[in-house]
């Protein structure tokens, strides 16, 4: 059986000179965080098959302020 953790980080930004006429300036920090099972019990049935888990955060800091937010994202996949 194998398992594999994976983790990621990011930076984004974004510049408008002009967003409705305002300058807006966007700051997007991001992380991630996957595990990865393949049981040798699945790869007999489909070869290179695996089961996951991935968590996602994403952070949206803005100078305007209802442009800022947050998101929390999952999924497993099969």
């Amino acid at each position: 059986e194998n398992w594999r953790i994976e983790a990621s980080a990011g930076l984004r930004s974004r510049w408008y000179e002009d967003y409705y006429d305002e300058k807006r300036r966007d700051v997007r920090p991001s992380a991630g965080l996957g595990v990865y099972w393949s049981p040798d019990w699945l790869k007999k049935i489909v070869k290179r098959s695996e089961l996951s888990f991935n968590l996602d955060f994403y952070r949206n800091n803005s100078n305007i302020a209802e442009k800022n937010y947050t998101l929390w994202c999952t999924a497993a996949r099969f």
